[in-house]
């Protein structure tokens, strides 16, 4: 290399190195620190039915790849511009197994998040094998009521209280066990900001259900029905339904993105397949 270019690839390291120093370069160099939070915007994901043997076969017709339609919802919420405050998974994390494999499965494809500092909090619905989700997950152990993986999770304007809902001797209804009400009880007993209170089974199939006892809750949001839905039950309490992501009887896999304003709470269905039936399809809940 001569003088003349050895001295000007000198000059131009300079400068970089000047503009990193003020931060010129940042329009260009994105980082996980670079990227803005939006605090009223969360992400609502369900039932991602993590299959570690293929595809999920429900017909000759109909097949759902749940590893690749969850890596789309974790690249979708890398990309977004801001970012959402967290991402909350409502159940059914993996499909099936006698193996840890599923989990291991899907704590990898959770890294990115984990490596962007992307807050996650993960619910139990009953395709899930609580010993096996512990193993893979630990640091789960600290957030349970004693025998109920229950948890808070606070945000700007909103919280949510989520219960391990399921009946293990027949899945397909939820419970709600006396340590888990007792600390829900509590929980609701000093709750003085808006609250949505959460499980994996909608309301009509939970044989126990919670007291919902405190003008602060705006109602009960679920998923284990596939569907994206609300209704108002004939005791007063308003469901609104998360969609899977990999598993619906009719094609309809997607997440919700959750707007809280002023007023009250916009749920938006992004769909994961081009032939989901409720694609744009968005639900106002008014804020109780």
């Amino acid at each position: 290399m001569n003088v003349w270019c050895s001295n000007r690839l000198f000059r131009v390291c300079s400068v970089l190195c000047v503009l990193l120093a003020w931060g010129g370069l940042s329009p260009w160099i994105a980082t996980a620190e670079s990227v803005p939070v939006d605090e009223n915007l969360l992400v609502l994901v369900s039932d991602t039915h993590i299959h570690h043997e293929g595809p999920i076969v429900v017909n000759e017709n109909l097949q759902f790849d749940s590893v690749a339609l969850f890596k789309r919802v974790v690249d979708d919420v890398l990309r977004m511009n801001p970012r959402p405050a967290a991402v909350l998974i409502m159940g059914d994390l993996i499909h099936q197994g006698t193996a840890d494999t599923p989990y291991e499965m899907l704590r990898e494809i959770l890294r990115p998040w984990d490596e962007a500092g992307i807050p996650y909090y993960l619910a139990l619905g009953n395709h899930d094998q609580p010993p096996r989700f512990f193993k893979i997950f630990p640091e789960w152990k600290e957030k349970m009521v004693p025998g109920c993986c229950a948890w808070k999770a606070s945000f700007k304007n909103i919280d949510f209280l989520v219960l391990e809902t399921t009946d293990y001797s027949n899945g397909w209804y939820g419970i709600h066990p006396k340590v888990q009400k007792e600390w829900l009880d509590a929980q609701l007993a000093r709750q003085t900001r808006p609250v949505f209170v959460c499980g994996h089974h909608d309301w009509e199939l939970m044989r126990e259900k919670p007291a919902l006892k405190n003008p602060h809750v705006q109602g009960w949001i679920c998923g284990h029905r596939h569907d994206f839905l609300t209704k108002t039950y004939p005791d007063g309490v308003r469901e609104l339904r998360i969609p899977t992501t990999a598993h619906a009887m009719i094609p309809n896999s997607g997440y919700l993105l959750m707007r809280v304003t002023e007023d009250g709470y916009r749920f938006t269905f992004v769909p994961l397949r081009d032939d989901s039936h409720d694609t744009g399809k968005e639900i106002f809940l008014k804020r109780i």
